[in-house]
């Protein structure tokens, strides 16, 4: 056999005999393939004999339980600062009313502008009667907590789902949370009464006051349409 090497050198080898083949041949047919373990085997602790070890399981149980909790927690304060904003809007346009009896207030609604300052919208008032009540509304120093937590637990929420949302910030909501219409949302995402959740949370008062932080959370996140595969 002939062969060209690296440095373009003609190698020749000794041509085996038909004999000398056949035996070769035979001989790796009923040759048995010796199966060589690592070894440090024992020091591996993740490996398809022993699975995961002890302190790796232990590792992974705590993380996951501290990454639960987290999340519970933070649906807590969404839910707490969440039916705060509404007992204190609600009350706010009550006493407008009375002191303003012809005021319609059903379609008032608020939001946090780009400053993060309480900003009212109704499509059926003047411009002018909107600024008097954004300036009262505006001492509600509880309402403005209250709100702007709503914010920023909802980014909290939505980064301890996903990492793909790291860099969001409590702003990037300022705007588009209008406090009526994220609990209608909310509201919305529970099932017909045909099935268990809907029978059970079947009135506004109970799905937002009744329901545990972890299911409060699973529906108040989906109606955020927001894509978490992403």
């Amino acid at each position: 056999m002939v062969e060209i090497s690296r440095t373009n050198q003609i190698l020749t080898y000794p041509q085996s005999s038909r004999s000398e083949q056949q035996e070769l041949a035979k001989s790796l047919k009923t040759a048995t393939p010796e199966q060589v373990q690592p070894a440090n085997k024992e020091k591996i602790s993740l490996n398809i004999d022993k699975g995961i070890s002890a302190e790796l399981s232990r590792s992974i149980d705590k993380h996951t339980s501290e990454n639960m909790l987290k999340k519970v927690k933070v649906m807590a304060t969404i839910q707490s600062s969440l039916n705060i904003s509404l007992e204190e809007f609600a009350a706010f346009k009550e006493v407008q009313m009375a002191k303003n009896p012809e005021l319609d207030l059903s379609q008032l609604d608020l939001s946090l502008d780009k400053e993060g300052n309480l900003k009212l919208t109704d499509s059926s008032l003047p411009d002018f009667k909107l600024s008097e009540l954004e300036e009262e509304i505006a001492k509600n120093d509880k309402l403005v907590d209250a709100f702007s937590q709503v914010h920023t637990s909802t980014v909290e929420a939505i980064k301890l789902k996903s990492t793909s949302f790291k860099d969001l910030q409590p702003d990037h909501f300022n705007g588009s949370f209008m406090l009526n219409e994220l609990t209608e949302r909310y509201s919305k995402q529970f099932p017909p009464d045909t099935y268990a959740h809907g029978r059970e949370y079947n009135t506004m008062e109970k799905r937002l006051n009744d329901t545990d932080p972890f299911l409060f959370g699973f529906f108040f996140l989906k109606s955020l349409s927001i894509d978490f595969r992403v």
